[in-house]
C-alpha cells in the first residue's frame, strides 16, 4: 500500500543519512584542522 511505501522510504532516507553522516564524521576525523575553518586567512582553491 501507499502507506507502507512510504514507510519503507523514510526509514531507508533515515538510514542512508545516518550512514553519510558516520562517513563525514570518520573522514572529518582524521582532516587537517584547516578544513575545519569556515573562513580561512589564507583561501585555497
Amino acid at each position: 500500500t501507499f502507506e507502507e511505501e512510504r514507510n519503507k522510504t523514510t526509514r531507508d532516507y533515515a538510514m542512508r543519512t545516518s550512514e553519510t553522516l558516520r562517513a563525514i564524521r570518520t573522514a572529518m576525523a582524521f582532516a587537517p584542522r584547516d578544513l575545519w575553518k569556515c573562513d580561512p586567512s589564507i583561501q585555497k582553491e
